[in-house]
């Protein structure tokens, strides 16, 4: 994101008599839970620490005041976490991000970041100074016009986390987007791979949003927030087994739980009808993958990864492999961070799988250019 405007904080309180600063403290203001996590320089790198605070129910689907109970516990999460330093770095929670393309005119009187800030404002209704816009150019052929892709995120925002942060005594040193963190994550899984030739769907399967993120090679190619995840799941299960949304999560789990032992499913688990839940989810998948490949007609994909919390039920990720008929793998981009098993980790059980905390790996690679 372009910000430019704020001043280079310089906090002294991070680093070392000899200079050298710890690295950032990534932080995932996630719907199920805020996610912090620490990693260190390296290849492959290694875990400082994790934590994560998670959502009390009655605030899962109040983003206001969960995202002020996730600022507010922030600070006591770090120090008890044992986590190193005061610089942190955070994703925008996708519910205050806009995410377009934009196909705007070639104009060399005016710079492109200003055209889609313009463009954006616009499509907002909103001062342009009311919003902070990154834009990623795509390779295009047309000699007329420029497609980029958006993301703005509102201004107040940005100056409520760097307030957040300073009233915590921490050091915000990056702010990014859920859809490049999530691509950097991935990306740094094989640096030296030549993939250029590969085109990936990426589908992060949260509690409240999908986000899709099409890759050509390492180089972000297509992004969409599509409103359907685990809650959507959770009020289809409850509206098929007659249950409240709490009982429906954990029959809902306990049901995959039961098919991926690969025995039979206990006679009493009452399964729960998710056909048209997941219908909705891989119909928009697919809308999506067509129109990516009207931007690129040489470009299908070739394959689909699936991360995110909701990954974590197998079951429900061969429903939606079966639907979309491509190569489908799962994706625990935290698997390459190395580590010992003695890293503090806060509430998260690192031992298993978590597919979960890619974005939070992401926000850790990447620039921290504040």
């Amino acid at each position: 994101m372009d910000l430019s405007k704020f001043k280079k904080l310089g906090s002294l309180q991070s680093r070392t008599i000899f200079g050298s600063a710890s690295p950032a403290i990534g932080l995932d203001f996630g719907v199920t839970g805020l996610k912090i996590l620490q990693i260190s320089e390296g290849s492959p790198p290694a875990l400082v620490a994790a934590a994560i605070v998670p959502t009390p129910e009655h605030l899962l689907h109040d983003h206001a005041k969960r995202f002020a109970f996730q600022l507010d516990a922030l600070p006591r999460a770090i120090k008890a976490g044992g986590f190193k330093g005061t610089r942190v770095a955070c994703v925008v929670p996708a519910a205050e991000t806009f995410c377009k393309l934009l196909q705007v005119p070639k104009n060399n009187a005016i710079p492109l970041d200003e055209q889609v800030a313009m463009t954006a404002s616009a499509a907002l209704e909103c001062p342009p100074d009311a919003i902070i816009c990154r834009s990623v150019e795509l390779p295009s052929s047309n000699a007329t016009r420029t497609d980029v892709l958006c993301t703005a995120v509102p201004r107040a925002i940005v100056d409520r986390l760097l307030g957040a942060c300073r009233a915590a005594k921490l050091e915000l040193v990056g702010i990014h987007d859920e859809f490049t963190t999530l691509l950097r994550a991935f990306a740094a899984a094989s640096p030296t791979v030549d993939d250029s030739g590969v085109t990936t769907a990426y589908l992060d399967i949260g509690a409240a949003a999908t986000e899709l993120v099409i890759a050509h090679g390492k180089q972000l190619a297509f992004a969409r927030t599509i409103p359907a995840g685990g809650l959507l799941f959770d009020e289809f299960a409850g509206e098929s087994l007659g249950y409240d949304q709490v009982a429906a999560h954990n029959a809902r789990l306990e049901v995959d739980a039961a098919d991926a032992s690969g025995g039979a499913i206990v006679t009493e688990l009452r399964s729960p009808d998710l056909s048209e839940a997941i219908a909705m989810l891989c119909e928009e998948v697919r809308l999506c993958l067509r129109y990516h490949e009207t931007l690129f007609p040489s470009r299908s994909v070739d394959r689909v990864v699936l991360t995110g919390g909701e990954s974590r039920c197998r079951a429900l990720c061969m429903r939606i492999a079966r639907q979309l008929k491509l190569p489908t793998q799962l994706g625990d981009a935290l698997a390459l961070v190395s580590r010992t098993g003695t890293e503090p980790s806060m509430g998260v059980d690192l031992s298993k799988p978590q597919p979960g905390w890619s974005v939070a790996l992401g926000v850790c690679l990447s620039p921290t250019d504040l």
